[in-house]
């Protein structure tokens, strides 16, 4: 994920795949062996390649969505290390909200 997005993390969150959808755009879709060796899809940007979403071939039913690609992106600073300053303007949470943690289930 460093080479990724030049950062030391990225965030993700999961969404259940039927509560998805690309609302512009248009995706090109790479794919590889995860390391249980189930296939992940990982459907990017066209124009300018961004890594948006992951589908798990081991989670068929869910979306792991990058953050980073929301106009409001939520932060869960529970677990976050000492040395990360986030926007004060951010959302943030301590952690998921149980409204949203029990659409997961």
């Amino acid at each position: 994920m460093q080479k990724l997005s030049g950062a030391p993390f990225t965030t993700a969150f999961t969404v259940k795949a039927d509560a998805f959808q690309v609302l512009s755009g248009k995706m090109r879709t790479f794919e590889r062996n995860g390391e249980g060796g189930h296939k992940v899809r990982t459907p990017r940007c066209s124009g300018c390649g961004t890594w948006v979403w992951a589908e798990h071939d081991a989670r068929p039913d869910f979306r792991a969505v990058l953050a980073p690609t929301l106009d409001d992106p939520p932060a869960y600073v529970s677990q976050m290390s000492p040395w990360v300053a986030l926007d004060p303007e951010l959302t943030q949470f301590q952690r998921m909200p149980e409204e949203e943690r029990a659409s997961l289930r």
